[in-house]
């Protein structure tokens, strides 16, 4: 790889790694997004996008609202989207600081918290922020003991309260407690969307999985051998365990290792998965994703029920 290029990728390469990919598992959450936002200012509304890690929670928000400032470019009175990641500091102070830095404040970490709050809702009115995107928001949560008293909790209903704001929280499953510890809560986080890795357990999922790797090969500057049939659709979903941002990355590096015009076999795919999983996973069960007989791959993905018998 080359180590001057972005993401130490070159060419085609960086190309691929930097394409976006929907796949319909973010459908029900536009939607939700969309209706939190309309209803702002009014009864502001909740969305919760849960997921183990590479499943693409992070990709999701950030994306969405990257994709709805876009259009107030120029406008230097409008924010109506405000993406929030892990701050350094680790506490609603924190959080406070960023979204003040976000939002222009020359000063974002003078004040107490009152001062903060106060400063915050005049930028969120006057700039028009209508939804806040949270990520990783399991990190603010205590991890044990979570109460309706916990500051996470307390700030996401300050945001929702006494900001108007709408809020999409994205994060580990464990983010979910703060809906059981507070009733209000519960009932103004309409939508809680579960991500799941790709399987092939049934029919559905099958599609899923088969609509998302047809998005993702449309835009891969290489040619797979034997395209997307059964067996390939099988190893991949075994080498990534079915999860998005590992099949990306597998992709990514088979084109970095070839060139423009090649052919990417099975050979290639192994390679690439040796570099990309850590080697303590490079025993998936009882098969090796791209070396093993497609009988033995098919056994383990149904041991890890990621396969249905017969599929």
């Amino acid at each position: 790889m080359s180590s001057n290029q972005k993401n130490e990728f070159s060419g085609d390469a960086d190309e691929f790694h930097n394409r976006v990919v929907w796949h319909d598992s973010y459908l029900e959450a536009r939607e939700a997004v969309e209706l939190a936002r309309r209803m702002h200012g009014t009864e502001s509304a909740g969305v919760m996008l849960l997921g183990d890690p590479g499943l693409g929670k992070s990709f999701f928000i950030r994306n969405d609202a990257k994709k709805h400032n876009t259009q107030y470019e120029g406008e230097v009175d409008k924010h109506p989207y405000l993406y929030l990641d892990t701050p350094p500091d680790l506490s609603v102070d924190g959080y406070l600081s960023d979204m003040l830095e976000k939002l222009g404040d020359p000063e974002p970490d003078q004040g107490r918290l009152p001062r903060k709050r106060r400063r915050l809702k005049h930028y969120i009115k006057e700039l028009g922020v209508q939804i806040i995107f949270i990520d990783e928001f399991q990190d603010i949560l205590a991890q044990r003991n979570i109460t309706a008293r916990s500051k996470g909790v307390k700030f996401v209903k300050w945001l929702m309260n006494e900001a108007r704001v709408s809020v999409v929280l994205a994060g580990l499953p464990l983010s979910e407690e703060i809906l059981k510890v507070d009733e209000q809560l519960n009932t103004r986080f309409n939508t809680v969307i579960h991500l799941k890795p790709f399987s092939m357990i049934n029919v559905e999922e099958y599609e899923h999985y088969m609509g998302f790797m047809e998005a993702l090969l449309s835009m891969f500057p290489r040619t797979l051998v034997g395209g997307l049939n059964h067996e390939m659709l099988v190893r991949l979903l075994l080498a990534s365990n079915g999860i998005p941002r590992t099949l990306k990355k597998l992709l990514v590096v088979a084109i970095d290792a070839t060139e423009k015009g090649a052919e990417v076999d099975k050979v290639i795919l192994h390679d690439a998965w040796m570099k990309v999983i850590p080697r303590a996973e490079h025993q998936v069960g009882n098969a090796i994703p791209f070396c093993s007989t497609l009988r033995s791959v098919e056994k383990t993905l149904q041991d890890k029920g990621m396969l249905a018998h017969g599929f």
